[in-house]
């Protein structure tokens, strides 16, 4: 099925790139701070072994895109390391929704699909907390970007699906479970598929940099919190604002709706529908058992995924209905449009620098900078010419 619109993806994926810069800017002081691990494990990395980086395992595996984007901080003036993440984050972002769009023009034919689907990158109500912005957690976008590869057939998107899935198991292991949900939908034509191979030469990667790659050199002290249930979790990190389950409910009451009543209806979209379920039912499980609760970050992850189902089964529904499930979805979008205070907690990066200048200046070693969110560690300073 072709696009309703040659230009439409292309359209939204700029949007996109554009909306994350704006969500970031309504807390300007995010403009400078610098996450833990982007500053103490990637640009670190890639100020002491260069290239070589790349090829380093963090947390047990491989994060081949954060790190290659580390590669381009650490090459500029650091004074201009947390402009550039957040630029270069978008620009990602919106490459990934450009493909989103497409992929569901693809599957649906559907204008709202495509805006629906590249959109999310941006405004999905969960990235609020900690996870836009910042290049340790891209790896949750390019998962549910991942899923568009694998869903889609679509000749003209092989082979910018074959590379989506090939970068984003590159940088998650857990590409790996969307496999069974692709199976159950394309069957032995899996196999077939470039995206399919695309993410098994990821995986690949990911088996080589887990068992040869050097450890990173530096590692951001873990954050203990309270083991909560999943549900209490999930109320929390959907609307933005804890405490408050109310919108959260009916958000997701809206998405189990819209999905129930495509898989009901339309038996044409069966197969896709179960099968994007499936890939948020195995990932949330996974989540959970391996961690305890739900991070904010996996509950992104998780609404991620399901807004690819979302983005599916909307044309399917009557317009009507289409309007009235809307409304939980914008008014959740509007009201966790800005994201948290949680990184602004942590120190100014312009302050930071400005003492490691003082103490270069006087010829003493330069004290570690401080990284955001308070308590999350630093790095090394190093005194530049």
């Amino acid at each position: 099925m072709r696009p309703p619109h040659p230009w439409l993806p292309l359209t939204v994926g700029a949007a996109t790139a554009l909306l994350v810069v704006l969500r970031v800017a309504t807390r300007p002081e995010l403009f400078d701070r610098v996450w833990a691990e982007d500053g103490a494990v990637f640009l670190h990395d890639a100020q002491q072994a260069g290239a070589v980086s790349i090829g380093m395992e963090y947390a047990g595996y491989g994060h081949l895109v954060p790190r290659l984007l580390a590669l381009g901080a650490s090459a500029l003036p650091m004074a201009t390391v947390p402009v550039y993440v957040v630029v270069a984050v978008a620009l990602t972002l919106g490459l990934l929704a450009w493909f989103a769009a497409a992929a569901a023009g693809s599957l649906t034919g559907s204008r709202l699909a495509m805006v629906v689907a590249g959109t999310s990158f941006a405004l999905a109500p969960a990235l609020h907390d900690e996870v836009i912005g910042n290049l340790a957690n891209l790896q949750w976008f390019l998962l549910a970007a991942a899923s568009w590869a694998l869903s889609t057939s679509a000749s003209r998107l092989r082979w910018g699906a074959a590379l989506v899935a090939g970068l984003a198991a590159a940088t998650t292991p857990l590409v790996a479970l969307l496999l069974p949900a692709a199976l159950l939908l394309h069957g032995q034509r899996l196999l077939r598929l470039p995206a399919a191979w695309g993410a098994a030469v990821g995986l690949a990667w990911q088996l080589a940099v887990m068992t040869l790659g050097s450890s990173s050199r530096r590692e951001p002290p873990a954050r203990l919190g309270e083991i909560r249930s999943p549900w209490s979790s999930l109320l929390d990190h959907v609307d933005g604002s804890p405490g408050d389950s109310l919108l959260a409910v009916t958000l997701l009451t809206s998405l189990l709706i819209t999905v129930g009543v495509a898989l009901v209806r339309h038996r044409d979209s069966r197969r896709l529908q179960l099968s994007l379920l499936l890939s948020v039912a195995v990932l949330g499980v996974f989540m959970t058992v391996y961690s305890g609760r739900l991070h904010g970050r996996y509950v992104a992850a998780l609404l991620l995924l399901a807004l690819v189902a979302v983005s599916c089964a909307l044309p399917r529904l009557s317009r009507p209905l289409t309007a009235l499930l809307s409304i939980p979805l914008l008014c959740a979008v509007v009201l966790a449009f800005p994201p948290s205070d949680y990184r602004a907690e942590g120190p100014s990066w312009r302050l930071e620098l400005e003492s490691v200048a003082v103490s270069c200046r006087a010829g003493d070693p330069p004290p570690p900078i401080q990284l955001s969110p308070a308590g999350w560690g630093s790095m090394p300073a190093r005194c530049e010419p």
